[in-house]
């Protein structure tokens, strides 16, 4: 029979307080057995209770309870997560800091719960008991990966994995390693991630909410191993990875790495077909019932997905939706350098793209992933001063780091130029399949309007007549009809209908980040 971690007359205590109603002794009983109910090996404990409060009266469950039966199960698509925050003066116990961390990063607030969560470990250090601590160490990372924090969600992994196995929670110890190993993965250091990978294996299964509700770490982790196939183009990858984890809070890993694998395809579009239509179907915009929030921000779309979208967009020549992405990555620096580098030299601006990756986020940066970027970015701005010799430097550099840490698919975002130069001196497998494969990106084009201009142009592409817009903006119908003709101006166009298709292919109207639009006039 599998072992229990919880006491079985607690959970029927709780059990039966569920059932009658009984909202002080389940909140009693709660704060001293929701640990043992997450470290179960068969988990059966923890469905009892799922089900009790699903089967009860809900204004008789305690809030805390209702709240850790919703994070340990799967993610609704559209969620409706309460986003409070910890104020600083603020006491939460190991439970309400799990479920808060939880609730802010499913309400669309990563950064915001990693704070919470580093916060409350903070506080915690010397207080709490180890198990609790790790629970919410795993809450942390997911959150910290989600933000766009690797380094940090590493940190929050080797943590809680060094915490569980001094005190003997092996299935905690296992989640962990995983959770490390996944972290490696994405921050391109293989053979690190294959060190914890291995370890994972020596330990038993960890919690089965683990890997309902977050996830499987470990596959996404294998998975990264095999994109990072010595010949891209023969890169493999699950193909069921996404939909897997579709309603997971790793959700965003498994659609990395399907647009990774779209990337290295004879079909390359496909990778930005696809990463587009799945953030187009998680927008709360498209939905009713979502959690209200302000209308012209969008849900933020996690860094690694941003990154991968603003690097496509370019490829393909969508200059202003790779912009719009920058501009929604204003918040995480490292990211917001990267791409903005990368529009720096589709503007031919190749000293401001150095610029960009001279910012000590990038420069200083612990990834590897970062690093390697940015060199190459780096040596693609000299080539274009013609500072060949600078070039170089940069490119030992950034394989120098591939060689040390086994993590090459950073080198698919080279261009065709540094590709080539880096195959012809240094030789590399990688490189050199990459070289010849490349494809010329597309031209970008790049299409600006104010802030004003932009609002509207959406209201035109709603069918607003000039009236219409003028009656719901407080001006005078001339005065938008002056607008109008500045917004044709601008894009080159003579009437509405042209306006909206050249609007539609510049992405000025691209659903995924168009609500979150602030240019500039």
């Amino acid at each position: 029979m599998p072992t229990r971690t919880t006491n079985a007359s607690e959970v029927d205590t709780l059990l039966g307080a569920i059932r009658t109603g009984d909202t002080d002794a389940a909140r009693s009983v709660l704060e001293h057995c929701w640990t043992g109910l997450l470290d179960e090996e068969d988990g059966t404990a923890l469905q009892d209770v799922q089900a009790a409060v699903l089967a009860g009266d809900p204004p008789s469950v305690p809030s805390d309870l209702l709240d850790l039966v919703s994070v340990t199960r799967p993610m609704p698509t559209h969620p409706q997560y309460r986003a409070t925050s910890i104020s600083p003066d603020e006491t939460l116990s190991g439970l309400s800091a799990f479920i808060r961390t939880a609730n802010q990063r499913r309400a669309g607030q990563p950064g915001p719960s990693s704070a919470t969560a580093s916060q409350w470990l903070l506080r915690a250090r010397n207080t709490e008991l180890p198990r609790p601590r790790v629970l919410v160490m795993l809450q942390a990372f997911v959150s910290a990966l989600e933000a766009g924090r690797t380094t940090e969600a590493l940190l929050h992994a080797e943590e809680a994995y060094r915490l569980s196995i001094s005190t003997g929670a092996a299935r905690l110890a296992r989640a962990a390693a995983e959770a490390a190993a996944l972290a490696l993965a994405l921050d391109a250091q293989r053979h690190r991630a294959q060190s914890w990978i291995a370890e994972a294996c020596l330990l038993p299964s960890p919690p089965p909410w683990w890997r309902q509700t977050f996830g499987d770490p470990l596959l996404l982790a294998t998975n990264v191993a095999l994109l990072e196939a010595t010949v891209p183009t023969g890169a493999v990858a699950d193909p069921c990875l996404r939909d897997a984890h579709w309603a997971t809070d790793l959700w965003f890993v498994a659609l990395h790495l399907d647009t990774w694998h779209a990337a290295l395809s004879p079909t390359p579009a496909v990778a930005l077909d696809g990463l587009h239509a799945s953030l187009l179907q998680r927008s709360p915009a498209a939905h009713t019932g979502d959690v209200a929030r302000d209308p012209h921000r969008p849900r933020p779309i996690p860094p690694l997905l941003a990154l991968d979208l603003g690097r496509l967009y370019l490829e393909h020549g969508r200059g202003t939706s790779a912009e719009l992405v920058a501009e929604l990555l204003d918040q995480e620096p490292a990211a917001h350098s990267l791409l903005t580098a990368r529009l720096c030299l589709a503007h031919r601006r190749p000293r401001e793209a150095l610029a960009a990756v001279r910012n000590p986020a990038v420069a200083h940066s612990a990834s590897p992933r970062v690093r390697i970027e940015a060199r190459l970015l780096s040596a693609d701005a000299h080539l274009a001063l013609g500072s060949d010799d600078d070039a170089h430097r940069e490119l030992a550099h950034a394989l120098d780091t591939v060689r040390r840490t086994g993590g090459s698919f950073p080198l698919r975002w080279g261009s065709p130029a540094v590709l080539r130069v880096a195959a012809r001196l240094f030789g590399h497998p990688v490189v050199e399949e990459l070289a010849r494969t490349a494809r010329e990106p597309v031209e970008p084009t790049f299409a600006t309007l104010s802030e004003r201009q932009s609002e509207v142009l959406s209201m035109l592409a709603q069918g607003l007549t000039a009236t219409q817009i003028a009656r719901r903006s407080f001006v005078s119908a001339n005065t938008v009809k002056t607008q109008v003709r500045d917004i044709y101006r601008r894009l080159g166009v003579h009437d509405r209908a042209s306006a909206l298709r050249r609007a539609h292919e510049t992405g000025l109207l691209d659903p995924v980040v168009r609500p979150g639009l602030m240019t500039h006039p």
